[in-house]
């Protein structure tokens, strides 16, 4: 069972978390509950963990889904994509390596450790960007702050496949930047980086935006 949504920007507070908001009515037409395993299909297919709508988002027929899962579909804000349920697999082995070049480094433990930690749970497929969001605590990130979204790619899974990240999986990190990934990361700052202008941003994308992309 697949069914076709529109795209719409994540909520501030769902950035980088690899989820994907939907009302009940989609989740009972693919017979889904909330933590579910989603793939999401546009120009590319990639994977997020099924949330609940609010209820203002009932009945509009869309997914909100952050730029990172739009990087990783290849689609844009008011596209359709198709979605569906998906089976999944414990992640074996998973090999990140940054999008970029960066300073990256972490205080008393291994970097694929706190990779895991930061990741555990998180569904993905390989050659997906996977944004992990800085945590001063534990790492030290050179010039990156604590919101500042750190890009790696998931270069390799063990298994292929739907994986998920749990406390069994060995994650590996490798220094030298992922290659063959230009596409990815280029999307900049978005409407869901921005918290507390809720009302300012929709005004913006409804005057110049969407007529642009929708004349």
């Amino acid at each position: 069972m697949e069914i076709t949504l529109k795209v719409n920007q994540a909520y501030p507070s769902d950035s980088g978390r690899g989820i994907a908001r939907l009302d009940p009515d989609a989740m009972l037409r693919l017979q889904i509950s909330p933590g579910d395993i989603i793939e999401i299909e546009g120009k590319r297919k990639t994977v997020a963990k099924v949330w609940r709508a609010p209820k203002r988002d009932w009945g509009r027929g869309i997914v909100r889904i952050d730029r990172f899962v739009r990087e990783n579909t290849g689609v844009s804000v008011g596209d359709g994509v198709k979605v569906r349920k998906t089976d999944y697999q414990s992640a074996r082995t998973v090999i990140l390596a940054p999008l970029r070049k960066m300073d990256f480094r972490v205080y008393g433990m291994d970097i694929g450790d706190y990779l895991k930690h930061q990741l555990l749970k998180r569904p993905l497929v390989e050659g997906d960007l996977v944004p992990v969001i800085g945590a001063p605590a534990l790492a030290g990130f050179g010039k990156y702050g604590q919101s500042q979204a750190l890009l790696f790619v998931a270069v390799k899974t063990e298994p292929k496949g739907v994986v998920v990240i749990d406390e069994s999986t060995r994650v590996i990190y490798r220094d030298r930047p992922a290659k063959g990934f230009e596409r990815l990361g280029k999307a900049g700052v978005t409407y869901e980086d921005i918290g507390g202008l809720k009302e300012e941003l929709q005004k913006v994308r409804e005057i110049i935006e969407l007529p642009l992309k929708y004349p």
